[in-house]
């Protein structure tokens, strides 16, 4: 979902100052990328907590899987609200007698309401193998998305166009502007408010360990050379919708670049369903290790309610070295 944000990030530091500061964050991801799996290869784990545990002793690795669990946390909240700005939209098209004259506010409660029904039972199944092809739907569907935007962006270079805007109020309105690409910010302090979502759009570091683990012969040059692939992929496909969400909405880009957009837009609304549909089955991946993580914390805190956890917890941390 974060790639939903660089065209506001972008609005705000404007083309030069955007673009420097993708790329930084680009190259520093993947520094720190290399320095996790570094960690992990010179103490012999190959989870957060444990490589905290052989670097500082047991208070880095409660300390570690409290960061999981708010991390986690607080992507789930993020996912939540994505899905309102995605689905709310789809199902106003799709189902109007179901949305149709309620307030914005109302319509929001009643599709994370369903979404949270959905996703409810595959939160809390044992094995989630089911869902292991949905990576390659992610990828898709941001792809998808990323086209439907430069589609519509670059059909209006040039001319004046409508962009509807959503107020903090979340009330709808329109305004009519044109393409224009601001190479420096217009207000320093709003630059520096969106320079952040710059480097958490890139944040991937909770797959760079398993990843590690799933490589058949995982060398120091075929890790690093797996992570400037995918991070030069990344950055691609990141300026390419940064920079057309900027030229279709301009000053008035939304934190949600879709938002810019017509509900009724037909190209659009699919997109917007396609994606939210691989979130909501993302979902579960998220709320997995954030569970893990709050059942440890529970059995650091009172080991004799959870004894065995805390038992094989302590038994896994004075392993030895793989």
């Amino acid at each position: 979902g974060g790639v939903l944000s660089l065209p506001y990030a972008m609005s705000q530091c404007g083309l030069v100052l955007g673009l420097l500061a993708l790329f930084l964050a680009a190259g520093l991801n993947a520094w720190t990328l290399d320095m996790l799996v570094e960690c992990a290869r010179c103490t012999g784990r190959d989870t957060f907590e444990l490589v905290g545990h052989a670097a500082f002793g047991e208070p880095c690795r409660r300390l570690t899987v409290g960061c999981v669990f708010v991390i986690c946390w607080l992507a789930q909240v993020a996912y939540f609200v994505l899905l309102q700005d995605l689905l709310v939209p789809t199902a106003e098209v799709a189902l109007p007698q179901l949305l149709g004259g309620r307030s914005e506010e109302t319509n929001r409660m009643i599709v994370v309401t369903i979404a949270a029904v959905f996703l409810s039972p595959m939160c809390f199944l044992r094995n989630l193998s089911s869902l292991r092809f949905m990576c390659f739907a992610s990828v898709a569907s941001v792809v998808a998305v990323g086209f439907v935007v430069a589609w519509r962006a670059f059909g209006v270079v040039g001319l004046e166009h409508e962009v509807m805007v959503m107020s903090r109020d979340l009330k709808l309105g329109s305004v009519v502007t044109h393409a224009h690409l601001r190479m420096f910010p217009a207000d320093w302090g709003k630059a520096m408010y969106a320079f952040p979502m710059f480097g958490i759009s890139f944040v991937c570091h909770f797959n760079a360990l398993p990843t590690h683990q799933e490589l058949a012969r995982p060398t120091r040059h075929r890790m690093r050379r797996v992570v400037l692939l995918c991070l030069s992929l990344t950055t691609i496909l990141y300026t390419f919708v940064g920079i057309s969400g900027f030229v279709f909405a301009g000053p008035h880009t939304c934190g949600n670049i879709l938002l810019n957009f017509k509900r009724s837009d037909p190209l659009v609304a699919v997109g917007r369903g396609a994606l939210g549909l691989v979130l909501m089955l993302n979902f579960p991946l998220i709320c997995r290790p954030c569970c893990s993580a709050l059942f440890q914390l529970l059995a650091a805190a009172w080991p004799r309610a959870f004894g065995c956890a805390g038992a094989a917890m302590d038994d896994e941390a004075q392993a030895p070295p793989l």
